[in-house]
């Protein structure tokens, strides 16, 4: 397990989840793309606080940026829910 350090906080993470809609986006996504989000869920899984809290929302929701596509994921308890992969049009809808 990591051990994580943020600015206000510590966060061990134990384990990335990936939601079906996650994989099925994933996998129609150009090679390209597919291989620059694994890069990103690196970095997610090393500091899951990189990423833009989203406003608005229940707290835990958070964004990554991977050029014109984004990462939507959760992080609860020691736990990364990744929920969606999508171009950035289509990400919020």
């Amino acid at each position: 397990m990591n051990r994580l350090v943020s600015a206000d906080r510590v966060i061990n993470v134990g384990k990335v989840l990936a939601y079906k809609r996650f994989e099925d986006d994933f996998r129609t996504l150009p090679k390209e793309v597919q291989g620059r989000v694994l890069r990103a869920l690196s970095h997610i899984q090393a500091d899951p606080f990189r990423g833009q809290k989203l406003k608005g929302v229940a707290i835990g929701r958070w964004r990554y940026r991977v050029g014109d596509y984004r990462i939507r994921y959760d992080i609860e308890g020691s736990a990364i829910h990744l929920h969606i992969v999508r171009h950035r049009k289509e990400v919020y809808r």
